[in-house]
């Protein structure tokens, strides 16, 4: 039903200025509780079966995995946090068939081992004393969840905290909702196996069906987003006990002393374990000895072979000076006496330099720097002292291994640095000293191997006493025992993880997917690496955060907030993108295990569609989007609720309306995956050396720092073990800041211009501001019309056919920004704790959409916030030109197109649009016609019917309404004057019981 059009082109969007209080709104709110079946939103009803068995096959999440004909499925989910994880049965009836009205096909329930949660501080039993109310909701929970075929993952720890009884050391100083405990105390993972045991074990009356076995639940984690793993505990600094007012429950984040010290002997005894005795961990660390009788690696270094080539001194920008061989030195018959006679217009350190390129170095080396350096004293420009910057730079990367500063005085001392070198190969020594006067001499320079150190003094494994080094100490310490460090804490982790893992496959007993944990923002590439044994992995990021302005940050208060406003669109370096990217493995399914945003932020309308058409190039499994609510009130409420529930997407229509689209995209494949697989492939030290100063920084942990947009371009998976160590130089992206254009073509991101399309043959979208844009993608096509520039996110797919060139009935979204109503507006946020009250409202546009079709009829029908039918209906007109139907729809006018969603209609039979009767359809014609003032409208009817005639104009409008009432069967004629009605084309339309039917009408003057 639907003509081919070019599909190239649109215009440069116009980067505006983000608006700041909403003038032009409309109210919208989307109830968590609806109940409404008869739905036109593109939900899925082939997948609303009964849940099979997820498992794993060739890197993918498969359904009938164990036959020949395995079946892909990708998982669309949010998640409930505390209180909203129990629910009674009316409120879990109805938010099973709300999630699945917007797409969701998945949900995890997080933070039900908190407190009264599943569990419950007993005296005598302990903290994981089951709380059988809870496990009652949560089964009702399961069940209705079940039978809307939406699969669950369950967390098996998140937020717990334990009590004297319990046997767990110290378990007042368990840092943060009893991260890291697990994989120290061994008592703490006793506990949570055995809780895993009763958590599976528990049989739901309403499935009758242990929940170790019930299909439903697709997977397990065995830590939550909230448990930090060792690694980041130690990138933070957590894991070293310093005194009291440092630890946790005294307002610190350090773990306690018992626990730290259980640490160090945990550490001394991997190492002896390892290298037999202190005197085999001392030689494991060190290299040969090298001493000072190495050769000196920098030639003429006490400059005493004159006309030597290796030194050479340039001045430039317009400063002046020489250099010559002075005959008192400290090192030798000769020193290097640079002299600076002129500074230049601007002086610059780089004006004037001296240089060594003879310098060879080993890469990961340890070396030693010396020379000697002093002011020559002039009596008639006086200087006692001035700066210098020197720096070892390699002659082919560009990186530095060494760059210091010092301060020289007018008389002779040696300076000393000891650092290693990032490169093999050639180097640069550069002296510079361009911005002041000041002539310098220097003397005895040497760089030579320097020998590492091993146990320092005290160190000894006897008493435990083996320290362990802070996350990005110096890197003079030997890498062997960072490679040493990060083995003893992935060791801790993994053997925690393998161990629970075997008690829910082998004694429970059960086949669920089991994912160890999914990092968040805190994670980097060795938390994918502590994932090896996950059945998939995972990875989570968000965008923005509640802001305190105060400084220093006070508590959270709702007087002190405020949202940066960040959006994903000016991510220059597609970090969101990246980090939850550079979690995923090679040959395991991946998800984006939760993306979340604060509510206060108004770009949350940019975020569903986004993420789920990166998520399909990327060809990830499973994308979270939340979590949808924190308390059960929430569900209650229309409006978002206040008091710190900063991430919860109940109540915000700019979030909630993206989703349907959302998910038939990711869904159902709407948008294709990169052809192209980029492994990141890493050896060894990518690994072991992560905890060095300045070693592998970037997401990927990629020498030489792998742009994040590589993952807009191409699909990414990650590997370990390589025997070959790559550069970012050798992967295939280079950064730029041009448009990011995927391998398929199908995504536009233009992370300057803040604009982003999608465009296949099944899906289309566009986001940005188009502030007096047109924009073409093909089927999708629109001119925005009003002046606002705040941002507008807007889709169109089938529910009909995977080709919206030939469907007959599309899902359009418009959606805009939202907020409370009454929210008061400080720039581009609000004012602390004015929240506002219900009922929630949306930013409103206005625009012509155009709409490619060789149907004769395209109507356009506004859905309710339910997403029924609200009974507004509108007749798009066909241009005289092409085969275009045009349509302004106008969110700002009454009541007429106050949603984000609309159904288009299209049919090939002039007289009817929308109708479900089997009777004869009713007729309508126009006499005459062209018409100057008056004419007579023939209307037959084929039965007994309620009737509305009206007239439209070209842009969609009512101008005119000529009958609106009861009618008998047959023929009849109706006059009616079109005096008012200025010269142009208009479309007559008829509403009866049976359907609708349109004739053209021509006004003339």
């Amino acid at each position: 039903m639907r003509s081919t059009i070019c599909v190239v082109i649109f215009s440069l969007f116009a980067v505006a200025g983000f608006s700041q209080k909403m003038t032009s709104t409309y109210p919208f709110t989307i109830s968590s509780l609806d109940t409404v079946t008869g739905t036109q939103l593109p939900i899925h009803s082939e997948q609303i079966t009964p849940v099979s068995r997820i498992s794993s096959v060739d890197g993918h999440f498969v359904i009938n995995g164990g036959t020949t004909h395995p079946q892909r499925i990708r998982l669309f989910g949010t998640e409930l946090w505390v209180t909203s994880n129990f629910l009674d049965r009316d409120h879990a009836h109805r938010f099973a068939q709300h999630l699945r009205k917007l797409g969701f096909n998945a949900l995890r329930l997080s933070y039900n081992d908190y407190n009264y949660g599943l569990c419950y501080n007993d005296p005598v039993t302990g903290s994981y004393t089951p709380y059988l109310p809870a496990f009652a909701m949560m089964d009702t929970l399961l069940y209705e969840l079940k039978q809307q075929g939406i699969y669950v993952i369950l967390s098996l720890h998140y937020a717990h905290y334990f009590s004297a009884v319990d046997g767990v050391a110290q378990s007042d100083t368990v840092h943060s909702c009893s991260a890291f405990v697990h994989f120290i105390d061994t008592r703490a993972a006793e506990l949570h196996r055995e809780w895993a045991k009763t958590l599976l074990g528990h049989t739901n009356p309403l499935t009758g069906t242990r929940l170790a076995d019930d299909p439903g639940i697709a997977a397990i984690q065995i830590a939550g987003d909230q448990e930090v793993s060792l690694l980041e505990g130690w990138r933070y600094g957590y894991l070293n006990y310093q005194d009291n007012t440092h630890v946790i429950n005294h307002g610190g984040v350090t773990i306690g002393y018992n626990r730290s010290r259980r640490l160090d002997t945990l550490f001394s005894q991997y190492l002896i374990r390892k290298y037999k005795s202190d005197a085999g961990i001392n030689a494991g660390w060190t290299a040969p000895g090298v001493g000072n009788a190495i050769e000196n690696l920098v030639d003429n270094g006490s400059f005493e072979q004159a006309g030597s080539p290796a030194w050479s001194y340039t001045q430039q920008n317009g400063a002046l000076g020489d250099k010559s061989l002075f005959g008192t030195a400290p090192d030798g018959q000769f020193c290097m006496w640079l002299i600076l006679s002129k500074l230049s217009a601007n002086p610059s350190i780089y004006d004037a330099y001296l240089v060594n390129t003879t310098v060879r170095l080993k890469k990961d080396s340890l070396y030693e720097l010396k020379f000697w350096a002093k002011v020559r004293y002039n009596s008639a420009a006086p200087v006692l002292n001035r700066s210098m910057y020197i720096v070892l730079n390699n002659q082919t990367t560009g990186t530095n291994s060494l760059a210091e500063t010092p301060t020289i005085d007018t008389g002779w001392k040696q300076y000393s640095y000891t650092f290693r070198s990032t490169n093999d190969g050639a180097q640069y020594l550069y002296y510079f000293i361009g911005n002041s006067l000041g002539d310098v001499m220097l003397d005895g320079v040497s760089i030579k191997l320097k020998e590492e150190v091993g146990l320092l003094p005290g160190e000894t494994s006897t008493n435990f006493m083996i320290g362990r080094v802070p996350f990005a100490s110096s890197a003079q310490l030997p890498f062997q025992r960072y490679r040493d460090m990060i083995l003893f804490y992935d060791s801790l982790q993994n053997d925690y993880f393998v161990s629970i893992s075997k008690c829910i496959k082998d004694t429970i007993k059960s086949a669920m997917l089991i994912n160890n944990y999914s990092p968040v923002y805190w994670g980097t590439y060795v938390d994918a690496y502590a994932n090896r044994s996950s059945d998939f992995t995972g990875g989570g990021i968000n965008r923005d955060y509640p802001y305190y302005s105060a400084v220093p940050s006070p508590a959270v208060t709702d007087s002190s907030w405020q949202i940066l406003n960040n959006s994903v669109l000016n991510d220059l370096y597609a970090g969101v993108l990246g980090r939850p990217t550079c979690y995923s493995l090679e040959g395991k399914p991946h998800i984006l295990s939760i993306f979340w945003t604060p509510h206060i932020n108004q770009h949350q309308q940019e975020i569903a569609p986004y993420l789920a058409a990166y998520a399909s190039l990327q060809d990830w499994d499973g994308m979270f989007i939340g979590p949808y609510a924190y308390y059960r009130e929430d569900l209650d409420s229309d409006f978002v609720q206040r008091g710190g529930r900063w991430w919860a997407m109940a109540g915000i229509p700019s979030m909630l309306s993206q989703l349907p689209a959302a998910s038939d995209m990711f869904r159902n494949f709407k948008v294709d995956a990169a052809p192209t697989k980029v492994t990141i492939a890493r050896d060894n030290d990518d690994l072991l050396l992560w905890g060095v100063s300045g070693h592998f920084s970037d997401p990927f942990g990629v020498e030489g720092g792998l742009s994040s947009n590589i993952a807009t371009k191409y699909r990414i998976r990650g590997s370990f073990g390589s025997s070959v160590h790559k550069i970012a130089s050798e992967y295939p992206y280079i950064f730029d800041t041009t448009t990011k254009i995927s391998e398929t073509e199908q995504l536009h991101w233009s992370q300057t211009g803040k604009w982003f399309t999608a465009k296949s043959p099944k899906y289309e979208a566009a986001i940005g501001s188009f502030s007096g844009d047109t924009v073409t993608l093909g089927t999708l096509q629109f001119s925005r019309l009003d002046t606002h520039n705040d941002e507008l996110s807007i889709s169109l797919t089938s529910r009909d056919t995977n080709d919206l060139s030939k469907s007959g009935n599309l899902f359009l979204t418009i959606g805009n920004r939202s907020g409370n109503t009454g929210w008061k507006w400080s720039g581009d946020t609000t004012i602390h704790n004015n929240w506002g009250t219900g009922p929630t409202v949306m930013s409103a546009a206005i625009l012509n959409l155009f709409i490619p079709s060789d149907s004769n009829t395209v109507t356009i029908h506004t859905l309710a916030a339910d997403g029924t039918f609200s009974g507004r209906e509108y007749s798009a007109v066909k241009r005289s030109e092409g085969n275009i139907f045009e349509i302004r729809i106008d969110q700002t006018s009454v009541e007429d197109f106050h949603s984000p969603w609309y159904w288009i209609e299209e049919s090939n039979i002039v007289n009817t649009v929308h109708s479900n009767s089997t009777e004869q359809l009713s007729t309508i014609a126009v006499y005459p016609n062209p018409s100057i003032t008056a004419s007579l409208l023939q209307v037959r009817l084929y039965g007994y019917s309620t009737i509305k005639v009206s007239i439209y104009d070209d842009l969609g409008r009512e101008v005119l309404v000529i009958a609106n009432g009861e009618l008998s069967a047959g023929n009849h004629t109706i006059p009616f004057s079109a005096a008012a009605l200025e010269a142009g084309h208009y479309t007559v339309q008829l509403r009866s019981n049976t359907g609708v039917a349109t004739t053209s009408l021509v006004i003339v003057k």
